[in-house]
């Protein structure tokens, strides 16, 4: 499992499994079987700040989270890891 914040903020944390990606915000939290997985990417937005974005599938709605700059990197390789997952998976 892999584990990561964001930011300095204690509050946002993205933990992956290998087939479930786990979102937490402030008293919230998210968990996405990466078959449910629609999208995930970062955009920079007009400020320059880094937006983690997600979408699952078949209206389950969208979330985006503010990554810092010195996240980035490894949310970065995290997002690779949940895609990779996401193209190798099959039911049994």
């Amino acid at each position: 499992m892999v584990t990561i914040k964001f930011s300095e903020n204690p509050t946002q944390v993205m933990s992956f499994d290998g087939a479930v990606v786990e979102l937490f915000h402030d008293i919230s939290s998210r968990r996405i079987h990466v078959s449910l997985l629609e999208n995930m990417q970062f955009r920079t937005d007009e400020k320059g700040r880094h937006i983690l974005e997600f979408d699952a599938v078949a209206g389950g709605g969208s979330d985006e989270f503010e990554v810092d700059a010195n996240a980035f990197p490894k949310v970065a390789l995290l997002i690779a890891q949940v895609e990779k997952a996401k193209e190798a998976f099959q039911f049994d």
